[in-house]
């Protein structure tokens, strides 16, 4: 009954928070919540003119390879991310971090330490560190997420 309890709580704090996505300082939108994730894409609106000059009426969809919906070119803007960040947060959104090892694949991990409610991270592909960054969770809830090598920037606003 504890575990429903808190998996109840831990999904229900990531469905009613939003989320705002930057990229190189820019904010490029807001994700609702991480319920796409179990289809491996996070789904953000547009919200600054910029993005919305770019991608005009449509959301951005970023996706890994294990992607398999349709894509509708019409109401999207895809983009596949190649640094396991999705990887990462299905790991945040189920509860499961802590530090060590997570392994994708034969070829690909995330490192992680963790010092205090902040976590550091690494990518790894085939030996070589690929990219890097941190998180903050409070209470099992993402605050903030920086990857630094590509400037994507997921920032918890209610």
């Amino acid at each position: 009954m504890k575990k429903i309890c808190l998996y109840c709580c831990i999904v229900g704090t990531f469905a009613f928070a939003e989320y705002k996505v930057e990229y190189n300082g820019i904010e490029v939108g807001k994700v609702e919540n991480f319920d796409t994730l179990k289809d491996s894409y996070v789904k953000a609106n547009p919200t600054s003119w910029l993005s919305k000059m770019y991608l005009g009426n449509r959301n951005l969809i970023i996706y890994d390879e294990q992607f398999s919906l349709s894509k509708d070119e019409t109401k999207n803007k895809y983009k596949k991310e190649r640094s396991s960040l999705i990887d990462l947060l299905k790991n945040i959104y189920s509860g499961k971090i802590k530090p060590g090892t997570i392994k994708i694949n034969k070829d690909k991990k995330i490192v992680l330490k963790k010092e205090g409610n902040k976590y550091y991270y690494e990518f790894v592909r085939k030996g070589k560190d690929k990219v890097g960054g941190f998180f903050e969770t409070k209470n099992k809830e993402l605050i903030q997420l920086v990857e630094n090598t590509n400037g994507i920037v997921i920032t918890k606003v209610r």
